[in-house]
């Protein structure tokens, strides 16, 4: 959570949207506001486009391996446990 925290910073440093990073309104219970989800989404979907900094675009490569691998183990968990249920009714 630390290492997207910090992505986030960076890509808000590198795309001017600082301010937005910085905003507390639309904080999830998470802890997570607009900006982040964004950036976790993206994540997800492909790594965005145009980043410069090749540090920045290998952390950026290893969140999104990370965030789909995490995304897919939840997608086969909530399958497991429909197919398990449902073997028990």
């Amino acid at each position: 959570m630390r290492r997207l925290s910090h992505y986030c910073d960076r890509m808000a440093a590198l795309t001017g949207r600082m301010q937005e990073r910085q905003a507390t309104n639309g904080t999830d219970a998470g802890g997570a506001n607009a900006f982040e989800r964004e950036m976790r989404w993206k994540l997800i979907w492909g790594v965005p486009h145009g980043v410069t900094d090749p540090q920045l675009a290998a952390v950026g490569r290893s969140l999104a391996i990370r965030a789909r691998l995490l995304f897919v183990a939840a997608a086969l968990l909530v399958g497991y446990v429909a197919v398990t249920f449902d073997r028990l009714w």
